[in-house]
């Protein structure tokens, strides 16, 4: 499994869809607007990824 700060610091992330899942879908991360790492499959909550983009912007 990729470490997520290596993941943000090297990956483009995009808003999950219904379609990241085959059969169930999570509605919780589905409304909480959550983002997926195309790359490695990790996923972060909406909140976590902005944060953290903040903080690579700023560095």
């Amino acid at each position: 499994m990729q470490d997520p700060k290596t993941c943000l610091q090297t990956h483009t992330l995009r808003p999950l869809t219904a379609a990241d899942f085959r059969d169930n879908v999570p509605e919780e991360y589905l409304a909480l607007g959550a983002f997926v790492c195309p790359e490695c499959g990790l996923i972060y909550s909406r909140a976590f990824a902005e944060r953290h983009a903040e903080t690579l912007r700023a560095a």
